[in-house]
């Protein structure tokens, strides 16, 4: 945990000599804090926790569904609609966790 909160921190620190703070408007603060504070922090401990529970490999096939779900959330939240790349890739990652997915249940069962 300390780990992710000095790594946000050092980027913070060489971010502020690239960015005009000033230009940022109220709402663009909120989301940043609400990302920066909450949701890379808590994502970023989860995933490695999870290693307790899964093997690195279902862990790495989780984490590969956020490459899926961030057009899906910006498409949501700010109405910025994909590309094709980005749905064409986003269909064979998904496709290939499911694939495994259903490997892995045949094997156990």
């Amino acid at each position: 945990m300390g780990a992710v909160g000095v790594g946000g921190f050092l980027l913070a620190v060489t971010m502020f000599f690239f960015t005009e703070p000033s230009t940022f408007s109220m709402n663009t603060w909120l989301i940043m804090g609400a990302m920066g504070l909450v949701t890379a922090p808590f994502g970023r401990v989860l995933s490695m926790v999870a290693t307790r529970y899964a093997t690195a490999t279902e862990v790495s096939m989780t984490l590969m569904l956020e490459t899926v779900l961030a057009p899906i959330w910006a498409y949501i939240f700010f109405t910025e609609v994909p590309g094709a790349n980005s749905l064409a890739g986003g269909a064979i990652i998904l496709v290939t966790i499911i694939a495994y997915t259903l490997h892995l249940t045949r094997e156990a069962g």
